[in-house]
């Protein structure tokens, strides 16, 4: 979360008014999401995923390289 700000260039060219930045500040008590920031929770996601033995998958392991004969 971070704090709800005016100024923030997150909202563009957009001017609050006073009642607008009051409502705002209710709905939003505690601040507003921080998209630069991974989710609550949220794990890094894996390319490759074998779900062979149910839900939550295991990682497949690196790419197998090459043999010349």
């Amino acid at each position: 979360m971070k704090p709800l700000l005016p100024t923030s260039p997150d909202y563009g060219a957009v001017a609050f008014s006073a009642p607008q930045l009051a409502r705002l500040a209710a709905v939003f008590p505690l601040g507003v999401c921080d998209w630069s920031m991974p989710g609550v929770g949220q794990t890094p996601e894996w390319q490759f995923t074998n779900f062979n033995a149910g839900s939550g998958g295991v990682p497949i392991g690196p790419e197998p390289g090459s043999v010349a004969f």
